[in-house]
């Protein structure tokens, strides 16, 4: 398959029954997992797991190995989960602690930051200007004003749009490899427990948000940690971003479930939990949905993906976008993207960019699955039966 990773995302629509829908969908997972085993697997005597709730979403860590590299001063799990807590204290655009909060109020000067949010912030804006800013790290400011930060939903007025969309634009965030004179954010501790090595600036009244990147970047960081600590079987869902590493104990592949797009407004039903399935190893398998949280008013459905062109949520026929890669920042990313593109500008993206694959989901009830996955993607029939639905394969030629 191309090089990239796979992952799944879970329905929400508060934040307390996304957290719940995760910690059931993700124990499905693992349960359909168990029931894939073969004959001769020995795997369920050295799982080891452990669920906990960090960036805004229930995280769950299943890994297989010896009881003795679980069983010490520092057990990886734990470690893991304590490198998730501390990013989210480090790139949260809501704590005041946060080196992005310090960014977002420096109010038009420079903030010093260290070498990793430095460094991810680079990866973040490459990302955004090889998508060709349909992915946007400046977009908070739209996304809080449409209430989605808050669930106070509300339809802003067009001249408030319009305002807003002046400040909408990575392209206008400059960083440096030196770090800001006079910081004046540098007293304070969160400063002062990391090195600066750079700098950010951003215009008054801009505001970065690394959402759509920030769980990616942690499975990545947090599969690196498992290596370390020598552990070659495993699986992460941070909040339904799914990062596997090797294959399951007994050598075969992972089966990660993709989660069924529901309707929403009108056309609202019950449907099958899962659209299909993935067999992936040493992979990632990201979604994004409209359907994960989103408001209704005047009869019209608003999803929480917002366009960074119009300013307003995206409604261009797609229900998910599932992106699988390697890389799970890649794939973040990439799903927030895609989605905004369209189905057709999506496929006219990966036929120049074929370093990943996606499986689309449209409201015309068809299922777009890119050549490189298309044999280790297997449908829910029941899904496909309750829409009427069609898989299309898309290739490069």
């Amino acid at each position: 398959m191309n090089s990239k990773h796979p992952f799944y995302q879970i329905l929400f629509y508060s934040k307390l029954r996304r957290a719940a829908s995760v910690l059931l969908s993700v124990l499905m997972l693992l349960n359909m997992q168990s029931c894939t085993r073969v004959a001769n697997d020995t795997d369920v005597d050295n799982a080891h797991s452990l669920t906990f709730f960090a960036m805004d979403t229930a995280m769950s860590i299943k890994a297989y190995g010896e009881d003795r590299i679980f069983e010490n001063d520092d057990p990886p799990l734990e470690a893991a989960r304590d490198l998730a807590e501390a990013l989210e204290r480090k790139l949260s655009v809501t704590d005041e602690g946060s080196i992005i909060y310090r960014i977002n109020h420096s109010n038009g000067a420079a903030a010093s930051v260290d070498s990793e949010t430095l460094a991810l912030l680079g990866s973040a804006l490459e990302l955004c200007d090889k998508t060709e800013g349909n992915l946007d790290i400046s977009i908070y400011p739209l996304v809080r004003a449409w209430g989605f930060t808050t669930d106070v939903y509300r339809v802003p007025g067009s001249d408030e749009i319009e305002n807003l969309l002046k400040i909408t634009d990575y392209r206008r965030i400059i960083l440096s490899s030196e770090p800001a004179p006079e910081d004046p954010g540098t007293d304070d501790s969160t400063a002062k427990s990391h090195v600066l090595s750079g700098s950010v600036k951003i215009e008054n009244g801009m505001m970065i948000d690394l959402g759509a990147v920030a769980k990616g970047y942690a499975a990545e960081k947090i599969a690196g940690l498992l290596h370390e600590k020598g552990i070659g079987s495993a699986v992460i869902s941070l909040g339904g971003n799914i990062k596997t590493i090797g294959t399951k104990p007994d050598g075969s592949d992972w089966n990660i479930a993709i989660a069924a797009p529901a309707r929403t407004g009108s056309d609202s039903y019950e449907s099958p939990p899962y659209a299909g399935f993935l067999r992936v190893s040493d992979m990632s398998v990201v979604t994004s949905g409209g359907y994960e949280r989103y408001f209704e008013e005047g009869g019209k459905t608003y999803c929480h993906i917002i366009d960074p062109s119009s300013g307003r949520p995206v409604d261009n026929g797609i229900l998910s976008v599932t992106i699988v890669a390697k890389d799970s920042l890649i794939c973040d990313g990439l799903s927030t993207a895609l989605f905004v593109m369209g189905a057709d500008r999506a496929t006219a993206y990966w036929r120049d960019n074929p370093e990943f694959d996606f499986i689309i989901i449209t409201d015309e009830n068809e299922i777009l699955v890119t050549e490189g996955i298309e044999n280790i993607f297997t449908p829910d029939e029941s899904y496909i039966e309750s829409i009427s639905g069609r898989i299309r394969a898309v290739h490069l030629q």
